[in-house]
């Protein structure tokens, strides 16, 4: 079990209900493993990405689960309320919730006094034995994570070229431009793994293979990124690779004996370029939750591996406020805490209204657990799950909680998502229309590709504190029955053999 400090222990059981799709396909090609796209816009049509549709209507919701009825657990009167909201309301009291953005100080210097555990990124010290004794003994699921992992089709080889660049840029679908933008995300991951393997193998000859080749790919982007241009996703970009680089630097740094071949004074060169990215506002594509998570993760990591609490303690800050816009709740009013342009958040009246469906993809009935993304599709809700998972497991080995306001509201947002993602029967790539009273009625919702590891390290994260997620437990079981594969996509890298505990 992780380590939480002085975080208190809570019980919150919140049971909802399921539904079920058909199978569809599965796509398996490396765009569709490491670079979901986002652009803050289009998603490509159903038929384009050769989903099989089904369709169930308001009999696909059990009115009960246990003793719980549907609409009690989503927040409302058993009538025919069920804890939605319709937005624009009659009336309502207006509430600025405008975004105040952190300014960069240009400094990454480490605090002689921050106190920080190393390793202390994703995984502390217990948690890597843990895994090594996992994998050592070929217990499941981790052993199979493992080899996954290792005979990753890309990530297999140890001369993966890392393809570096002084500056990065990239636009929507990492396109227009791309200027490194897949070279960076991938040698981020393979630096991950790399460095993970390092610490897991027993044979030396194996872990100085594996630490050399994190070491020789953080050494080569670190000895030239320095910035970043204009593109729009830049931002997701600089998060992705923060997060994974940070792993894989903490681990190298604080656990292998040849650490010195690691070059830290351009280490911290590039991740400065990094953090300074990161500050920058997020406004625009920024809105959206998976953007958000992946950067507030990405500060938190980075500053604890500078020893930079001034980074550090603005990633917390960033989301626990950014928390409250990640998942609506009814005790929110009957409008979500949508993030978006400062001139918007304080005009949530009149014909402005349109701006905040807009940022909750289309939608004007709000329902409890309802996450931000949840009604464009399932792969970028996952993705924003899987950076908040991320940045509480960091926050925590560091004595901080980061949902010491939000525990509440980010449970209904997993449970609400794994009601319906629990009996899909195929988790890799799906779609159906969604129930009256979801996301419009009629609305067809695409949960693409294998990014259910977006729950696991939330699960891991909650469950320790003494919360039940069942449906979230039911979502990653299931998921595991039918996938063979342990994905890599974005900030979703290795989670099976990282977090997982038995269920």
């Amino acid at each position: 079990m992780m380590k939480l400090g002085s975080l208190k222990l809570i019980t919150l059981s919140l049971a909802l209900a399921s539904c079920s799709s058909t199978e569809a396909g599965r796509r398996d090609t490396w765009e569709q493993d490491l670079f979901f796209s986002d652009q803050g816009g289009e998603m490509a049509s159903v038929s384009d990405q050769g989903r099989d549709v089904a369709s169930f209507g308001d009999a696909g919701i059990d009115g009960l689960v246990g003793d719980i009825s549907v609409a009690d657990t989503l927040g409302g009167d058993s009538g025919s309320d069920s804890g939605s909201s319709t937005f624009p309301p009659a009336s309502y009291a207006v509430e600025d919730h405008s975004l105040v953005e952190p300014t960069f100080t240009g400094s990454c210097q480490a605090d002689a006094s921050s106190g920080f555990v190393h390793p202390g990124v994703l995984m502390d010290k217990d948690r890597l034995n843990f895994i090594k004794q996992k994998v050592k003994n070929k217990e499941e699921p981790w052993y199979s994570s493992y080899l996954a992992m290792a005979n990753h089709y890309r990530f297999k080889n140890l001369n993966y070229p890392s393809n570096q660049r002084a500056q990065v840029d990239c636009g929507a679908n990492n396109t227009h431009p791309n200027e490194g933008c897949n070279d960076l995300v991938g040698s981020s991951s393979f630096a991950y793994a790399q460095a993970l393997q390092s610490y897991v193998e027993d044979d030396p000859v194996k872990r100085k293979q594996h630490a050399t080749a994190a070491i020789r790919v953080l050494n080569e982007w670190s000895s030239v990124l320095r910035g970043f241009g204009t593109g729009i996703n830049n931002m997701l970009v600089a998060g992705t690779a923060a997060g994974n680089f940070a792993v894989a630097a903490e681990i190298i740094k604080h656990t292998y004996a040849g650490a010195a071949a690691l070059n830290l004074s351009n280490l911290r060169l590039m991740f400065c370029a990094l953090v300074e990215e990161l500050y920058k506002p997020t406004f625009g594509t920024g809105t959206q939750v998976n953007f958000r998570t992946i950067r507030n993760n990405g500060l938190i990591a980075l500053g604890v591996f500078l020893d930079n609490k001034a980074i550090f303690t603005t990633g917390v800050q960033l989301i626990k406020r950014d928390f409250l816009g990640h998942v609506y709740m009814s005790k929110d009013g009957p409008y979500p805490m949508a993030f978006t342009h400062k001139s918007v958040e304080k005009n949530y009246t009149g014909t402005k209204y349109q701006d905040v469906i807009a940022t909750m993809w289309g939608t004007r009935t709000f329902t409890q657990g309802q996450s931000q993304e949840f009604c464009r599709d399932g792969g970028h809700m996952a993705m924003g799950f899987a950076g908040a998972g991320h940045a509480c497991v960091t926050a925590a080995l560091q004595g901080v909680d980061l949902l010491d306001a939000s525990l509440e509201r980010i449970v209904a947002g997993v449970e609400f998502a794994s009601t319906y993602l629990v009996k899909a029967s195929n988790p890799l790539t799906h779609a159906f229309t969604l129930p009256s009273g979801i996301c419009d009625s009629g609305k067809l919702l695409a949960f693409t590709g294998d990014l259910y590891g977006g729950y696991e390290a939330l699960y891991y994260h909650i469950t320790s504190r003494g919360v039940a997620l069942p449906k979230t437990k039911a979502n990653i079981q299931f998921a595991h029955s039918v996938s063979t594969r342990r994905q890599v996509n974005w900030n979703l890298s290795w989670t099976t053999l990282t977090f997982f505990e038995k269920l």
